[in-house]
């Protein structure tokens, strides 16, 4: 979700409460002290930033309850293409489950679940590989496509390819060229757009 399919939702609503409770500018303040430790130790502090929002949000529960959703400013933060592109998946593969995994708690998550029709969602997944085993135990689907932007992300991908499946298409969104991994199939910017003209055979 969050800087796969849309600008970062978890991050706008965080930055736009941050004030409001002290607690949460020790939270920040806490967590900036982690991720410098996190440095001097030389250990992957981009990969450990999660474990911050994996904290954050049991902590400020009551705060996020008060977060007002607004259905059509959410719509306004998704990336060009991205409706388009799974309203093709949907018209063409109706039979195909549409999937929504993240980390951000379903207060937040949900609103995009509603608005690009996936048909589950699974919320605070700090676990994503744990995921793609379960789907491909339930439904053992003979196709899967797994969009993300970060190594946990690959990791389903590369989860699925392991899986008795005959393929699996792994899209990597990013921000710019020098966050391009080749590792998956296909990387594209924040626009959906080139992929589907490509599926629509423009290029």
């Amino acid at each position: 979700l969050d800087d796969s399919i849309a600008n970062s939702p978890t991050r706008a609503i965080v930055k736009k409460n941050f004030f409001y409770n002290p607690m949460t500018i020790l939270w920040g303040a806490v967590s900036v002290l982690r991720i410098v430790k996190s440095i001097r130790k030389g250990e992957n502090w981009w990969k450990d930033r999660f474990k911050i929002w994996k904290d954050y949000f049991p902590r400020f529960e009551k705060d996020l309850e008060k977060v007002v959703i607004d259905l059509e400013k959410e719509n306004e933060r998704l990336y060009p293409g991205i409706r388009e592109f799974l309203d093709y998946l949907y018209e063409n593969s109706p039979n195909q489950k549409r999937i929504l995994v993240t980390r951000t708690i379903k207060r937040i998550g949900k609103p995009y679940q509603q608005l690009l029709r996936f048909n589950q969602g699974f919320y605070e997944q700090f676990e994503k590989y744990r995921i793609i085993e379960s789907i491909i135990k339930e439904y053992q689907p003979k196709m899967i496509t797994i969009a993300g932007d970060s190594e946990e992300d690959k990791e389903m991908v590369d989860t699925a390819k392991r899986g008795n499946i005959k393929y699996c298409l792994g899209i990597n969104v990013v921000k710019n060229i020098k966050k391009i991994n080749e590792e998956f199939d296909i990387n594209i910017g924040r626009n959906w757009r080139g992929l589907q003209e490509i599926i629509n055979g423009e290029y």
